[in-house]
């Protein structure tokens, strides 16, 4: 069987040959024998058809195959390779044989100086008591030299030695030596020469080889198998600022006993225009009706915004009713003139909206959260936006929606869905503005197959006992709003009283687009204040003993952001309001709590871990007659870090009605996406009039945050040290913080 296949395969490639070369006449230069170490074999060698001087003969060279096979026993394989002589009629014929061998030991020998990777064996594709193959051997040097590539060992040398065993000729000894001329290399400076278009900080911009932010001290280690990418990078970007015919060049150079200088050389060449937009096939649309989405390639031809000019025509067209136009471009350097052609596919309406691969929800809840219906005209934008809806409902492993036209103007909409698991029980040691909190809860994202959600959750630490029961109907009576209820118990104890309450809870939401939210609802507390600090006078409290206390809520939400591979904000905006209008008996007051949240990206490392610089700022307000324990305090995480939480409470020590608290943070990566440092400066301020706000408090700090969302804790942990830099007499601090997740004070009013 095995001979068969080898022939069938030699016949493929050998016709192929021949057809490459136009079934010219070859003679034979030289017929070479080589074991699998490259040695030449000179004894026992059968007589065969081909030998030098002879004309090569297909037929024939199969003949010599079988023969050399059956003559030659002790080899386990024998192959052919043909190699033609460059400007000649001649070729080489090379038969490769490979012993018949047991691996009995595999040693790999690396140099002292050279760090071995971790579970290097385990990426070797040949082990001890295999049949050894040369072919594989080769293979396994290839991968260990890439590996210690990636290590910075850009002078590596993986030599394979294959020793016979003494005792036993079918038995083989491999050994695999790495030696390298220098240690670990490292990144001393990059070099771009020849560019004048293009700045040196754009074109190392996302370089693979790039020195350390100015953060981190240690260089960073050189992969040389990065240079030829980065030579592509650096390609791609001149191409789209219009330089077509760039040539780009890449080299390094050891400037010390371990470190490197990258060089990239660039001819720019010629720069191409674009200076006319033309189009053709336009039936439903004019030129004009497209003026806003080509008005900004005009300039230099790019290949990237030539791209997004088409995707955006047909998403202009997909959300009219023509998903099924097509679009393609061609390009006029002579005249600077790109021309559109589009053929504009018909009207199309949904005749028939189809789910698919649901076991246990019912379609009816999958299609209250979808916009679209039978008879509507294809919006794709809108499926686009449903479709990112049900993928954030926790619903789905998987959810994805096509097309199936029946009729040249009806098409089935079609909703595939893979449902997930919609029950977790959650446990753990984490921290909150509190510190450190053990947590326990249960949580249902379907129950009874209804898209509705419940949970139960229980938590504790020295300062604060909190249970808490929710459960949410994503669409109430049918309609798009939400219905979120919720039941929860709190007992904490604050730096100047215990509070302790029991609150419901209920409030509907609605999303007004994908970026906007608005919130409507109530809330009813039971609130019990004890041990009352004695400092504070009993004529400055207006405290009824036990207290309920209604608060209508009015909820205000904006968000348009992006997330790097490690979960954090990269860029965006976020805006969050809360205003909480009340009454506590026949008293009448008034809260609200505004935040503002901006972040950017600076760049991110090869796990997708973005350099992020995010500013924060909130506001809080609370009426004269708002009760004291519902009045601004600052300190803790949500406002200011390294302060004890709510220590900053104002002239009075019972809350003030206004507060400001802001952040600068800059947040790197350590390692890949599951670590980053953190460098902060905080302040905040309290107070009854503008005057109070003066006084101020502020710190910096560092910290650690980890990235445990794939863990049973499911989110992300950040523990570090805050400094104040103005502390004054009297003030409670709290070095040492703790965050669990993400903190938002406009929703914990």
């Amino acid at each position: 069987m095995r001979s068969k296949t080898t022939t069938t395969i030699f016949t493929v490639l050998f016709s192929l040959f021949f057809s490459a070369q136009i079934m010219a006449q070859m003679t034979v230069r030289n017929v070479n024998f080589l074991d699998d170490q490259g040695q030449y074999i000179t004894e026992g060698i059968p007589t065969i058809n081909h030998i030098t001087g002879s004309n090569l003969d297909s037929e024939k060279l199969l003949e010599d195959l079988e023969t050399l096979r059956e003559e030659m026993p002790q080899f386990s394989h024998v192959a052919v390779a043909l190699d033609p002589i460059e400007s000649s009629n001649e070729v080489n014929i090379n038969f490769n044989f490979q012993k018949h061998r047991m691996v009995a030991s595999l040693r790999i020998i690396i140099e002292p100086h050279i760090k071995e990777p971790k579970k290097l064996r385990h990426e070797l594709a040949l082990h001890r008591g295999d049949v050894f193959e040369a072919s594989i051997l080769s293979k396994d040097v290839e991968k260990i030299q890439y590996i210690f590539h990636r290590q910075g060992y850009a002078k590596v040398k993986v030599t394979p030695v294959l020793k016979e065993d003494s005792d036993d000729d079918y038995l083989s000894h491999v050994e695999i030596h790495v030696t390298s001329e220098t240690k670990q290399l490292k990144i001393y400076d990059v070099k771009v020469h020849g560019n004048s278009a293009l700045t040196d900080s754009q074109v190392r911009e996302g370089l693979k080889n790039e020195t350390r932010g100015f953060f981190l001290a240690s260089r960073p280690v050189f992969k040389v198998g990065h240079v030829e990418g980065d030579v592509e990078r650096i390609r791609k970007k001149y191409e789209d600022a219009g330089h077509l015919e760039v040539e780009v060049k890449g080299s390094w150079e050891i400037v010390d006993k371990y470190l490197v200088k990258v060089h990239f050389h660039v001819e720019e060449n010629q720069k191409y225009e674009l200076k006319t937009v033309n189009f053709e096939g336009l039936n439903v649309y004019s030129k004009e009706d497209l003026t806003e989405i080509i008005k900004e390639i005009k300039g230099h031809y790019s290949e990237q915004n030539l791209r997004l000019t088409m995707q955006k025509i047909r998403e202009y067209y997909g959300e009219r009713g023509y998903p099924l136009t097509s679009i393609y471009m061609d390009y006029d350097p002579s005249n600077a003139a790109v021309t559109f052609f589009i053929q504009e596919g018909p009207l199309m309406t949904i005749s028939k909206v189809t789910i698919e691969g649901l076991t246990k929800m019912k379609p009816q809840t999958i299609l209250e959260d979808i916009s679209f219906k039978e008879g509507d005209v294809i919006n794709t934008k809108l499926l686009s936006e449903d479709l990112r809806k049900l993928q954030g409902r926790g619903w789905f492993d998987t959810i994805n929606i096509d097309f199936k036209p029946d009729s040249d103007e009806t098409t089935e909409v079609i909703i595939k869905a893979i449902e997930g698991r919609s029950q977790v029980i959650s446990f753990g040691l984490g921290g909150n503005a509190q510190g450190i909190m053990g947590e326990i809860g249960y949580s249902n994202s379907n129950i009874m197959s209804t898209g509705n959600r419940f949970s139960i959750s229980a938590s504790k630490n020295s300062e604060l006992t909190k249970l808490g029961l929710m459960f949410a109907d994503p669409h109430l009576f049918g309609s798009d709003w939400e219905f979120i209820s919720t039941i929860q118990y709190k007992d904490e104890e604050r730096p100047t009283f215990d509070d302790e309450r029991v609150r419901a809870q209920l409030l509907l939401e609605r999303a007004i687009n994908r970026n906007l939210k608005i919130g409507l609802g109530i809330r009813f507390e039971y609130v019990d204040i004890d041990n009352l600090a004695r400092e504070l006078s009993q004529e400055d409290v207006d405290l009824k003993g036990s207290e309920h206390v209604v608060t209508l809520i009015s909820k205000f939400s904006y968000k348009a952001e992006t997330y790097d591979s490690a979960g954090d904000v990269r860029d965006g905006v976020k805006i969050s309001m809360a205003l909480l209008p009340g009454v506590r008996d026949d008293d009448l007051f008034a809260r609200m709590m505004v935040s503002g949240r901006a972040a950017i990206s600076l760049g991110e490392n090869e796990s997708g871990a973005a350099h992020i610089l995010s500013a924060r700022i909130g506001i809080g307000y609370a009426s004269k007659n708002t009760p004291f324990y519902d009045k601004n305090y600052a300190g803790g995480v949500g406002t200011l870090r390294g302060y004890k939480t709510r220590s900053l409470d104002g002239e009075s020590g019972l809350g003030s009605e206004m507060m400001v608290s802001t952040a600068l943070e800059y947040a790197f990566p350590i390692y890949k996406n599951r670590l980053k440092g953190v460098t902060f400066l905080e302040a905040a301020a309290v107070g009854d009039d503008f005057d109070q706000l003066s006084d101020f408090r502020a710190v910096g700090g560092i910290g650690l945050r980890a990235n445990l969302k794939d863990t049973f804790l499911g989110n992300t942990l950040e523990a570090g040290l805050a400094f104040p830099l103005n502390e004054q007499e009297g003030d409670q601090t709290k070095p040492f913080y703790f965050i669990f997740g993400e903190y938002d004070p406009a929703y914990d009013l």
